[in-house]
């Protein structure tokens, strides 16, 4: 048991002989916005992977790069894993490092085992088998025993990791040099009096940093939020940057009105900070930027998508551009601070769908999601928000200020007021075979070729028009029903009242029977099992009224047979989903339910769940 505490709270010696190389941070390793893991997903691998790397190396320089590898990918996953970072450097300077607990090991094995046998599936794409293959990289090295370290590819592990880790020879304790005989005296050196006095070097002038002309600038974004009574609900919300001067804080610091607390945070402030720094390479200091959403606190479901409009914010502050007041933007900013389509934008989309309508900034990224909108008849999309894509956050900044739009945009959004006054007399879907209107629509195109309302809304009436929703997007879909009646999952089956399954079940099957004639042909059984799912919750209410007085075991037993099938059900559907919507396996089996007692009491069961 000594030996034990000892383990758990000393520390080691950071790598024994073995030398640690950090890894390059700079390179790109893979693409964190292509990975078929959530945001969440990404942070627990990043945690476990930080954790797994604070076993000891010794004198084995293998260990000592994977190590390095273990910290490059989870500084990746999650760039602000700060141990992580503080890990690196402490093993770089030689320093000792804590150890870590058996049990948080092994768990943190088993975790990380269970997540790569996902991104090795086929289903997981090409990204998905990249992270796979960099982690096994690392594994087979540290967990040689378990089944699927077997599943190396030694043969490609160099190319992987090319620029980013070094080779297992870097890694090994450096030979002591021979002796070597004393060099030959120098010439004596001239007297101080006769020696040119040595020029002063040259010294580079300090790089000012440049000013914020513009304190205050808004921009409109779809996001989930929290009322004052928490009530979550997504919306168009108004987000408002102050710009103060500050003293005390030492650099350019990012804060939120309500503030809120979670690990896309800290992601949101780095991602930000990428994308000034590649236009300003030295930031201000002693300045406090307030985010405000509306006096709502920002959910954390939202995952980073506020890191595109805080971006553009301050890049308008940056460059003292004014936006447009009814200028919309939906998209992120990655950990290089490039612009990229918003992990969860076909959920947020629905937002901007229910919008007031206005401007909307999207990257050419997204342009799958908004043409979806077509096969759901919904024209009037592309009139109520003139849409324009953009490829960087300095498009973005020249499309959504107030003076500053290219050659040819205002003539553009002159031609598209036209547009939007004719669809408010004729339907959208009329107009859009008209040939007067199709020609106003092509001279928009002409003059803004990243005009997406004109060239949307020229699918439309074209016979071209898609009528059947991609894969990914049904299973988004699929998937937000889903989430609709996962508070069933979770609840007391005793507490579940007939009537709200009724209503649960009721409006599930609408939006599933909405999304039948939307659905391929191939894509029919994933459907057919989403509904066999959501079917549970008729015969559960069944069942719950035919047991009037909670007493019947037939009609208990029906009643868990169907919470079970539901759980069982839920957690099969979102197995097959996941591949398709990027999101989580689901991690273990349904629980099995006890069966109802023998001997009811007082109208309830005598045994719980």
């Amino acid at each position: 048991m000594r030996m034990m505490v000892i383990l758990l709270f000393g520390v080691l010696p950071a790598l024994g002989a073995a030398v640690f190389v950090p890894p390059d941070d700079t390179r790109v390793l893979f693409r964190r916005d292509l990975l078929p893991i959530d945001t969440d997903t990404m942070r627990v691998l990043s945690k476990h992977l930080t954790a797994l790397s604070r076993a000891p190396a010794g004198d084995d320089p293998a260990q000592a790069r994977a190590t390095a590898q273990l910290l490059a990918v989870a500084t990746r996953l999650d760039p602000a894993n700060r141990p992580a970072r503080d890990l690196g450097r402490r093993l770089a300077d030689g320093a000792p490092v804590p150890a870590v607990a058996p049990a948080v090991r092994q768990r943190a094995l088993a975790e990380t085992w269970h997540i790569v046998g996902w991104l090795l599936h086929e289903a997981a794409g090409a990204e998905g088998a990249l992270l796979g293959n960099l982690l096994l990289d690392a594994l087979h090295l540290v967990d040689p025993r378990h089944p699927s370290a077997e599943r190396h590819d030694a043969a490609g592990e160099a190319a992987r990791w090319d620029g980013v880790v070094a080779g297992v020879d870097r890694f090994r304790k450096g030979e002591v040099p021979a002796e070597t005989p004393p060099a030959a005296a120098p010439d004596p050196m001239p007297a101080p009096d006769l020696m040119p006095a040595p020029s002063p070097p040259d010294e580079a002038p300090p790089v000012a940093a440049p000013p914020i002309p513009l304190r205050q600038a808004t921009v409109h974004t779809p996001i989930y939020t929290y009322s004052r009574d928490y009530e979550q609900h997504l919306g168009v919300v108004p987000v408002v940057m102050t710009v103060q001067d500050d003293g005390e804080v030492s650099g350019l610091e990012m804060e939120f009105v309500p503030e809120f607390d979670s690990p896309v945070l800290e992601g949101m402030r780095l991602a930000v900070g990428a994308s000034l720094q590649r236009t300003w390479p030295t930031l201000p200091r002693g300045k406090r930027v307030i985010f405000s959403t509306n006096q709502e606190r920002y959910a954390s479901r939202n995952g980073t998508a506020l890191s595109g409009p805080m971006a553009l914010l301050l890049h308008s502050a940056m460059t003292g551009k004014k936006l447009r007041p009814d200028l919309h933007f939906l998209g992120e900013v990655d950990v290089q601070g490039a612009l990229v389509a918003p992990k969860r934008g076909w959920d947020l989309l629905r937002g901007l769908r229910r919008g007031p309508g206005g401007t909307l900034l999207v990257p050419a990224a997204f342009q799958p999601e908004l043409e979806a909108l077509l096969v759901l008849e919904e024209p009037e999309f592309f009139v109520k928000y003139e849409v324009l894509v953009v490829s960087s956050l300095a498009a973005a900044l020249t499309l959504g200020s107030v003076d500053d739009s290219p050659a040819g945009q205002a003539e553009a959004s002159a031609l598209f007021e036209t547009v939007r006054t004719a669809a408010s007399k004729t339907p959208v879907g009329q107009l859009a075979v008209n040939k007067i209107f199709r020609a106003r629509l092509d001279a928009i195109r002409t003059k803004a070729p990243h005009h997406l309302s004109a060239n949307m809304l020229l699918l439309q009436g074209s016979s071209s028009r898609p009528t059947k929703l991609k894969s990914g997007i049904l299973a988004r879909d699929i998937r937000n029903t889903l989430d609709s009646i996962a508070w069933i999952e979770r609840a007391e089956i005793r507490s579940l009242d007939p009537g709200k399954l009724e209503a649960s079940w009721t409006t599930a099957r609408r939006q599933l029977d909405t999304l039948r004639k939307f659905t391929e042909r191939a894509d029919a059984p994933l459907l057919d099992q989403a509904e066999a799912v959501v079917n549970t919750l008729r015969n559960m209410a069944r069942s719950k009224r035919l047991d009037t007085k909670g007493k019947s075991e037939v009609h208990q037993r029906q009643i868990y047979d169907s919470h079970l099938a539901l759980k069982d059900g839920l957690r099969r559907l979102r197995i097959r989903l996941a591949p398709l919507t990027g999101d989580p396996l689901p991690e273990g089996p349904a629980a099995e339910m006890p069966p109802p007692s023998d001997e009811p009491s007082d109208g309830e069961d005598a045994r719980k769940e």
